[in-house]
């Protein structure tokens, strides 16, 4: 491969961008549509692999809120709309599973809660 002096270098980029401007189409070497390809290939890996894992994270968070929900139903038989709306923004997984293990050993809804609160 060889390079152009700088000078001959500019002189050339210019007048391929207004050979393009011109025509209003730009110019793609071999190696620049493989570059783009491969890019956009890995770009759709890459997104395909960020949307699973976020899609598992969420998908634990909704199933602990739910749990969190199903103990304090069946064991107080009703939750009040104060508990699930304090549930619902929560993003912490480890904090969800102190509070499923907290909705089992409550001995009222009081004191599950009050321990809401922490």
């Amino acid at each position: 491969m060889m390079t152009l002096p700088q000078v001959l270098q500019e002189r050339f980029d210019s007048k391929l961008r207004q050979y393009q401007e011109e025509r209003k189409m730009p110019i793609l070497s071999n190696i620049e549509r493989q570059a783009l390809e491969t890019g956009r290939q890995e770009g759709r890996q890459e997104g395909r692999q960020e949307g699973r894992q976020e899609g598992l994270e969420e998908g634990s968070l909704e199933m602990a809120r739910s749990a969190i929900l199903d103990v304090l139903t069946v064991r107080f038989n009703q939750v009040p709309e104060q508990v699930r709306d304090r549930l619902a923004p929560m993003r912490d997984l480890s904090r969800l599973r102190q509070l499923l293990q907290q909705a089992t050993v409550a001995t009222s809804l009081g004191e599950f809660m009050a321990g809401l609160g922490d």
